[in-house]
């Protein structure tokens, strides 16, 4: 239990955890299967905390949001079942315009600045769509 006590974690992340501190596989898998069973490890109620946590304290996309997810030991089916439940709640329009105006070099009537920008959303992994809606209201803000 002691493990448990510092961070959530995934069945994945246990898992590695468990075998990187000396554990035989058998007794991981049966710790993981106890885990589980008894709502210590609940990977569906985490993710959804997850993905709210990255969205509006990290300012991320909803495709980067995923990417860390399958990075940090959610599984397949967890990210697929689940993702629709854990976004339906967030604006990632408002998150990518707050994300904009963030960005001190943006000029809009600037096309190297406005490409530049387009760039660093993508890579904070928002939509094409809401990248261009999110520049459509930060200039009719202006």
């Amino acid at each position: 239990m002691v493990y448990l006590s510092y961070s959530e974690h995934t069945p994945g992340s246990m898992y590695q955890k468990l075998i990187r501190c000396g554990f035989d596989i058998d007794a991981v898998n049966s710790t993981l299967e106890y885990l589980c069973d008894r709502g210590y490890i609940n990977e569906c109620d985490y993710y959804v905390r997850f993905c709210r946590h990255c969205a509006e304290k990290r300012g991320y996309g909803r495709a980067r949001i995923e990417l860390m997810a399958r990075e940090k030991g959610f599984s397949k089916g967890t990210v697929s079942q689940m993702s629709d439940e854990a976004f339906s709640k967030i604006d990632f329009l408002e998150i990518c315009r707050i994300q904009l105006g963030k960005l001190k070099y943006f000029d809009h009537t600037d096309k190297k600045s406005r490409d530049k920008a387009i760039a660093s959303l993508m890579r904070r992994g928002f939509s094409a769509s809401d990248i261009r809606e999110a520049i459509r209201l930060y200039v009719n803000e202006e």
